[in-house]
């Protein structure tokens, strides 16, 4: 069978990638010739050209034969190559179809039984491979050609335009991506010399197939090579040294990266185990199962997934230079903190809150220190409500400088202590005052010195004298073992009767502008700020905490309220006067807005803020 890489001009082509095939040949007007032996399976390949193939008694340019005039071609007796005859003076008409040949003149012997490149026909059938010629009758003689000796020239010139031709093709191998494009040419490409399971041809393809081979290897891409990135990572020393956290910072990628995720611990596998600055991890996370934190060094593996998708398994190992525990000195008379180190390494110093400490030989050192000693030092004591926040810095340093610094937290409990009554700065008229108040149960509370009995619960109640025109204050101070001590100040001012009215007026005084019950009560919270002078009556037992003793207040028709109605409102005043239930007093303050109530008669109220409560 002719190769269908040979192109129009005739050459054999190499089957080069990404190069297109030649169309079949037009039909020439010349007579093909009526054989089906392939006149080109025993020419050489240094024969054949661009312009056609010098054959016995004609041109073979592609499938397609050309016969010379005066050379008749009959066949041989083996069948293979024609046998020229006696010229004729001109060709003959032939019919050419497709599949089939058929001569019109009985006497033109056509073998078609004989071995050839199509192969041999089946017994009785006609080679669908072979074109069909149809004879004139009126031609006597064989097929005419013309002889091989005056197509050398063409063949010379043909050799040179197909010398030419490879070189192109060797050009297209080398440049192909250039030219069709890098996916073309990867997707498109056939298997060629090189590829597993490809064969070297021989023979005269050998050197075009070499420059593709060594094409292939110019553009393949050299191996990745993923470089782990650098990740920024701390410890974070700080609490009572329990938790050590790492502290995860800035990811920097040499080889494009996607994203790094923690390999171990309780975020492993989940969405949260991915690396951002600022991730923190604790330092236990990373130890092997029961092991207890040391000063050391600590490996960290993680999961790194790069830009080409490829995911590795790294490790970082991050020096620990020092750990610590810090707690309350138990069993203390007063209380103290204590801070045991263990640090890595010989030649390091220890120093805590500003004071150097002594570091053992194996690492080991301790800081202990009295609470109190620390009362009031800025950045280290912290009140916080019923406890103390202490913050001690620490820094560890070596030969070459800072290896570590933190801050050890220690939470010193407090004893509470509350003072309901009375309002410290406040006045009375009363000779005694009873100071009320709770602090620890079981605690120890003195006033000016003198032990103050406490309750079971930690309520306490004392009666202090007041001597006349005198202003006295008064100091407590409670105690308890393992808890710093709580102390409270308040002063209080004994005036007469007529000394408090006095002060009421001069506040009074201040009034602009009068506001009765009725002004204010329907929507106290748009009054909120406004002075109002109230004449009443308390209707309930007055209750004291931290220094406000509150309760509810009738209001007189002489201060807005209709005659029929019953105009209340809740009243809460930081005043040492003793007030009962029942009494009539004279209520001066501010209007902070409606509150709601336990009272099932008056869920919700009217609230002023007495500045004096003055009995009438």
């Amino acid at each position: 069978m002719l190769s269908a890489k040979r192109t129009v001009m005739g050459v054999p082509g190499v089957n080069v990638p990404g190069l297109p095939t030649a169309p079949p040949v037009a039909q020439a007007p010349a007579a093909p010739v009526p054989h089906p032996i392939d006149p080109l399976a025993n020419v050489p390949s240094s024969k054949r050209t661009m312009l056609g193939v010098a054959a016995p008694g004609g041109l073979q340019v592609g499938d397609q034969f050309v016969p010379a005039p005066g050379i008749s071609h009959a066949a041989a007796p083996d069948g293979r190559l024609p046998i020229p005859g006696p010229s004729v003076p001109a060709p003959p008409k032939v019919e050419v179809s497709a599949t089939a040949f058929q001569v019109a003149d009985p006497s033109i012997r056509v073998p078609t039984t004989a071995a050839g490149a199509f192969g041999a026909p089946a017994a009785g059938a006609v080679s669908r491979h072979a074109p069909t010629a149809k004879v004139d009758p009126s031609i006597s003689d064989s097929f005419t050609s013309i002889p091989p000796v005056k197509s050398r020239t063409g063949m010379v010139v043909a050799i040179i335009i197909g010398l030419l031709a490879a070189a192109g093709v060797a050009i297209v191998l080398v440049f192909r991506d250039d030219i069709f494009g890098e996916e073309e040419a990867t997707t498109s490409r056939k298997p060629r010399v090189g590829d597993a399971g490809v064969a070297v041809p021989a023979a005269a393809d050998g050197a075009v197939v070499a420059v593709a081979a060594a094409a292939d290897a110019a553009v393949a891409p050299p191996p990745v090579v993923h470089e782990p990135p650098k990740i920024e990572v701390v410890l974070d020393y700080s609490g009572d040294g329990a938790k050590v956290e790492l502290v995860f910072g800035a990811i920097e990628f040499t080889t494009p990266g996607r994203e790094v995720r923690l390999a171990a611990g309780p975020l492993a596998g989940t969405p949260d185990a991915v690396l951002t600055p600022g991730k923190r991890a604790a330092l236990r996370d990373f130890l092997p199962a029961g092991t207890e934190p040391a000063p050391g060094a600590v490996k960290i593996p993680l999961d790194v997934t790069f830009g080409d998708g490829v995911v590795e398994r790294t490790t970082i190992e991050l020096p620990v230079p020092v750990l610590f525990a810090a707690a309350l000195v138990p069993d203390a008379p007063a209380p103290a903190v204590r801070i045991a180190f263990r640090l890595a390494g010989e030649g390091r110093t220890l120093e805590v809150a500003g004071t150097p400490v002594d570091v053992q030989a194996d690492g080991a050192a301790t800081y202990e220190q009295a609470v109190e000693g620390l009362r009031g030092r800025e950045g280290i004591w912290a009140e916080a409500g019923d406890r103390v926040e202490l913050s001690l810095p620490f820094v560890v340093r070596d030969g070459a400088g800072v290896v570590a610094e933190g801050k050890a937290g220690v939470a010193v409990p407090v004893v509470p202590l509350r003072v309901d009554f009375p309002a410290s700065g406040s006045l009375t008229t009363d000779e005694a005052i009873w100071v009320r108040g709770e602090t620890a149960a079981g605690a120890a509370l003195t006033l000016d010195g003198a032990a103050v009995t406490v309750g079971e619960a930690g309520a306490f109640a004392i009666e202090v004298p007041l001597a006349a025109g005198t202003e006295r204050t008064l100091a407590l101070a409670a105690t308890a073992p393992g808890a710093l001590g709580r102390s409270a100040s308040l002063a209080v001012r004994r005036v007469t009767p007529r000394e408090l009215s006095q002060a009421a007026d001069e506040w009074a005084a201040g009034v602009t502008e009068r506001l009765g019950y009725a002004d204010f009560a329907g929507a106290a919270d748009s009054f909120r700020g406004r002075k109002v002078d109230l004449l009443g009556r308390i209707t309930s037992v007055p209750s004291a905490r931290d220094g406000v003793s509150s309760f509810v207040l009738y209001v007189d028709t002489a201060s807005g309220c209709g005659a029929s109605e019953v105009c209340a409102v809740m009243v809460h005043a930081p005043s040492a006067q003793a007030l009962a239930e029942r009494d009539e007093v004279r209520v001066l303050g501010e209007i902070v807005g409606r509150e709601r109530t336990t009272s099932e008669r008056f869920p919700e109220l009217a609230a002023v803020r007495a500045v004096y409560v003055v009995p009438r």
